[in-house]
């Protein structure tokens, strides 16, 4: 009976340390997504440069992987909210390095213990336990994916239930704001819409918003202007600006 749920533990520990191992490589090879900054147009996008995105990157990392480390994010400013979710994000993190701690540990000694014939893993059907965990390492992450993919709102509300303890602990329905921000249309100080002041003054005008967004949407919420093709990205928008393209 014992050497059945020591070959059990064994099975539990195999398979949590293969999904551990699987979550750890990604957080822990930030090299990877350094080589996204550029595919991505991260830079173009956001207006900083490579340097700046690495150092925010690496403070939030180091903030998630490191457990006595301070939350910052480089030279970019943040929110209390946003800090509030990352602290909740830490404690995954910390439970991942947890788990796939105790995994390790439980199977050294164990196959220390099988190899000095102290105890004995069975084998099951003519396989070992490490196959058993291969198999739970497939076969789980299917299953629950399918289940996500049935009904990925009430996965997502579920998993925020388990694992978020704080305000965030439900995010799909905020009773308070997590971020405001208010659209606005730039155009040259010395133009013919400097002293516009309400969209009505824009009628007539060439105006376009970023592609697959709904500052491109929206303009249609404007009477009288020429809604121009969208664009990918915001210093391609500022370009046609003082080209007087739009």
């Amino acid at each position: 009976m014992k050497n059945k749920i020591l070959t059990g533990i064994c099975i539990l520990a195999v398979f949590l340390f293969i999904l551990t191992v699987s979550i750890s490589l990604p957080i822990y090879h930030r090299y990877f997504y350094f080589l996204q900054i550029d595919s991505l147009q991260i830079i173009e996008d956001s207006g900083y440069s490579k340097q700046v995105i690495k150092d925010a990157f690496n403070d939030v990392m180091n903030y998630l992987t490191i457990p006595w480390a301070e939350f910052a994010t480089g030279e970019l400013v943040y929110s209390a909210e946003g800090k509030a979710h990352f602290a909740d994000c830490k404690k995954l993190f910390n439970l991942n390095a947890i788990v796939l701690l105790l995994s390790s540990v439980t199977i050294v000694v164990l196959f220390v213990l099988h190899r000095k014939k102290r105890i004995k893993l069975l084998n099951i059907f003519g396989f070992n336990p490490a196959f058993y965990s291969a198999i739970l390492a497939i076969t789980l992450p299917l299953l629950l994916g399918g289940i996500i993919a049935i009904d990925f709102e009430r996965a997502f509300e579920v998993f925020h239930k388990l694992f978020f303890y704080g305000k965030r602990k439900v995010t799909i329905d905020f009773t308070e704001p997590y971020y405001e921000s208010e659209l606005c249309v730039v155009v040259m100080n010395d133009g013919a819409y400097a002293n516009a002041a309400s969209l009505a003054d824009f009628s007539g005008a060439k105006i376009t918003g970023q592609l697959n967004t709904f500052h491109y949407t929206v303009i249609d919420q404007i009477d009288g202007v020429q809604k121009m093709p969208a664009m990918e990205t915001f210093p391609a928008m500022i370009v046609a600006l003082t080209a007087g393209a739009i």
